[in-house]
């Protein structure tokens, strides 16, 4: 934190430097109090910056002669941290006090004086005799000359010029840092300019609007005897120095101003690169660190798991990690504990399992779906010799051979399309015996004779020797009886 402080003081006052140096002399107040303002910021924001460096650090190891290093009672230092910060609240305190008081004063003076509207700003007419100054939208002038007609026009623009640029609230905002960062010089310098700025911006907007130097510069110097005391006001007649008499004569080139401008960018930039914080990317290996007993002795080794403990005669104990051990050390632990102590601890190891012979695979599961009785039975049509295995095997093979993956995929094809083919004659099949059900009651009454005569019945029902296509109908159905002896048909 201290050393936090220490950089926003150093960057503020060198950025302070510049401006004194090489803005403050020419006629671009706009900019200066915006680069005034902005230092403020840039001051805290640039410390806080990390740039990251690369740094090797060797190797080393520590040897420490005791195992044990006895905290020496040590004197307590004065805390200077705490002084300072019982200073800081006290003089912190007291400010804040002062910059209220002063702002209930102005509010006073406000509610207790006559109020006249005057174009973007309100004038408050005081008995006293002061000088003009401004605090937010209000100008404090004296109510005999106004009424009087006595105060200039040049006066009514300056005070103006404050109200429409907002100059209360670059005060107040020095005002709060000043109460928190009272014990920083370069606050109080900062005031300085910036308030000085806001004259130089007033008298300018003044000289631009009247055009008249020399009188201006006369009536300067007849209030300049007068004062206020509200600091958190924008006074006519603040600092009139040689400076603002011989700012309302400079005239400075462009090409002047466009340079000073640009150079501020890389001393920002710079200033980024000296007052960052720089953090070191260390790559490095714990430090290991032997210890050496010589006064005290150690009693017991006690070892658990990657834990060592050692129990000195003085009581002490340190635990160590194995990995950190060193090679003496190693040697001096206890050995491990027979095997005849802990036989009865440990279980023994289970009976190992006989082999299970390996189970073979169930045959494939046969499927005939399509079984009826007198009735042509579609059934999965499988080609001679083939054999298909179930998960417990992926081999095809047809004749006593392996197929190949696009022989097995032919053979499916050419199954299917005969599965098709004998689904579409069993389609028509019921298909006729449906029509043959729907005959008239003549035709079965010829059927029974046929039958009373002991003819014998049809043997079965014969299709043409062509598969029929499903755009086909099935156009004639032949019945064949069977002949007699003499070789003639009934």
């Amino acid at each position: 934190m201290i050393l936090y402080i220490l950089k926003t003081i150093t960057c503020l006052s060198l950025l302070l430097v510049f401006y004194h140096f090489f803005l403050e002399k020419e006629k671009m107040h706009r900019f200066n109090r915006f680069y005034l303002l902005g230092s403020i910021i840039t001051s805290f924001l640039i410390p806080l910056f990390i740039i990251e460096t690369t740094v090797a650090i060797p190797i080393e190891s520590e040897y420490i002669d005791n195992t044990f290093i006895t905290a020496t009672s040590e004197k307590q230092s004065i805390n200077y941290l705490n002084y300072f910060l019982y200073i800081w609240f006290i003089v912190s305190g007291i400010l804040l006090i002062r910059f209220f008081k002063n702002l209930w004063n102005l509010i006073k003076i406000i509610k207790n004086n006559q109020k006249i509207q005057y174009k973007k700003a309100t004038l408050i007419l005081v008995d006293d005799s002061i000088s003009p100054y401004t605090f937010w939208n209000y100008i404090f002038i004296n109510k005999k000359e106004f009424e009087n007609k006595e105060i200039e026009k040049e006066l009514f623009t300056h005070e103006l010029t404050h109200v429409t640029q907002r100059h209360t609230f670059d005060i107040i905002i020095l005002e709060l840092l000043l109460i928190s960062f009272w014990f920083n010089p370069m606050f109080y310098l900062l005031k300085k300019y910036i308030r000085l700025n806001h004259e130089f911006l007033a008298d300018n907007n003044v000289i631009i609007l009247h055009n008249n130097i020399s009188e201006y510069q006369h009536l300067l110097l007849n209030k300049a005897a007068w004062n206020n005391n509200y600091y958190l006001a924008s006074n006519f007649n603040y600092s009139l120095t040689k400076k603002r008499l011989v700012m309302m004569t400079t005239n400075s080139s462009k090409t002047k101003i466009l340079l000073k401008k640009l150079a501020v960018v890389p001393l920002i930039a710079g200033f980024t690169f000296v007052f960052a914080e720089r953090v070191e990317a260390q790559q490095k290996q714990r430090t290991l660190k032997e210890v050496k007993s010589k006064d005290d002795k150690v009693k017991d080794v006690h070892v658990y798991n990657d834990k060592v403990t050692y129990t000195y005669e003085s009581g002490k104990t340190i635990v160590k990690k194995r990995s950190h051990l060193t090679e003496a050390e190693k040697q001096q632990l206890p050995p491990p504990p027979p095997t005849s102590k802990i036989k009865g601890k440990i279980p023994p190891p289970p009976k190992k399992l006989k082999e299970k012979s390996k189970i073979p695979p169930p045959p494939p599961h046969e499927t005939d779906h399509h079984k009826k009785s007198n009735e042509i039975a579609l059934t999965r049509v499988t080609a001679e010799g083939m054999k298909y295995h179930n998960r417990f095997g992926s081999r095809v093979t047809k004749d006593g051979r392996v197929m190949k993956p696009e022989e097995l995929r032919k053979e499916k094809m050419i199954l299917k399309e005969k599965a098709r083919k004998s689904k579409r004659v069993l389609s028509e099949v019921k298909q006729h015996k449906r029509e043959l059900s729907k005959r008239p009651s003549k035709a079965i009454a010829e059927e029974k004779q046929i039958k009373t005569n002991l003819i014998p019945p049809v043997t079965f029902v014969h299709l043409q020797n062509k598969i029929l296509t499903p755009s086909k109908k099935l156009k004639e159905t032949r019945l064949w009886l069977p002949k007699n002896q003499s070789g003639t048909t009934n």
